[in-house]
């Protein structure tokens, strides 16, 4: 009898000990495959690109009290840039714009249909004309 028990415990203490063994191999790969997944999420970002005021080619200010251009050939420049970037996945453009030149407006649309990443306006208190 005796060694039957020993026997028992020993298959108990074995089944313990490989389900302590499967236990700890799953937590850790959790925790290994959890850290890379975040790790790939903060390399991913979403750029959001301002375009604010009347659309000219090149932008001014409005000296003390506000009220200057969206200056296109500097949003043209933040666009392609955010192309290159590989760690951006997405453009969300947030547009508060009347519209404004022809040029300007026709410059920022093409740069804006150029790009390979997916883009969403997000429209604010006015997108007229060309802001639209």
């Amino acid at each position: 009898m005796a060694t039957r028990k020993k026997g028992k415990d020993k298959d108990k203490l074995l089944i313990l000990a490989t389900i302590i063994i499967v236990s700890l191999i799953i937590v850790f790969s959790w925790a290994f495959f959890s850290v890379f997944d975040s790790e790939e999420l903060t390399k991913s970002t979403i750029a959001v690109i301002p375009i604010y005021g009347p659309l000219t080619v090149y932008g001014q200010s409005g000296g003390l009290l506000g009220g200057g251009t969206a200056g296109v050939e500097d949003t043209i420049e933040l666009i392609e840039e955010v192309e290159k970037d590989s760690t951006v996945k997405a453009i969300i453009f947030e547009i508060n714009s009347p519209g404004g030149t022809v040029v300007a407006s026709k410059e920022l649309a093409d740069a804006i249909k150029a790009t390979n990443k997916p883009t969403v306006a997000w429209l604010r208190e006015v997108a007229a004309s060309g802001g639209y």
